[in-house]
């Protein structure tokens, strides 16, 4: 647990924080390229993590249909096996999509950065 100080010191270091609370035009075009450089390799880290969790939740959908096949045919450990690996997925894909939620606040609030820096730099 960080005390109120550390807190306030990693807001303080937070450049895209201060990118949104000063403006852009507060900052050498070195560093906005370089800033730039990395509110893209968030937005990509972002976009990579949130495919991964919805091809995990996808593969419930497999897992439903092997049920029913197992169902079908009456084989009841098949059917189980089916289950627990649907509960698995599921589980799988809400862990993934809480911690999503955790580490970025939206994909938005990604491209906020990107979208100032690339109009100051426009004017430039």
């Amino acid at each position: 647990m960080l005390t109120p100080l550390e807190q306030l010191e990693q807001v303080a270091n937070d450049d895209f924080h201060l990118l949104d609370a000063v403006g852009p035009a507060e900052f050498s075009t070195v560093h906005l390229l370089e800033l730039r450089e990395q509110a893209v390799e968030r937005l990509t880290e972002f976009d990579r993590r949130k495919k991964i969790n919805l091809m995990i939740g996808c593969t419930s959908v497999g897992w439903v249909f092997a049920f029913a096949t197992a169902w079908y045919c009456q084989n009841i450990w098949l059917a189980l096996a089916a289950i627990a690996g649907l509960l698995f997925s599921l589980t799988a894909f809400l862990a993934g999509a809480w911690m999503l939620a955790k580490k970025y606040t939206s994909r938005g609030e990604l491209l906020h950065p990107i979208e100032l820096i690339d109009a100051e730099l426009s004017q430039r």
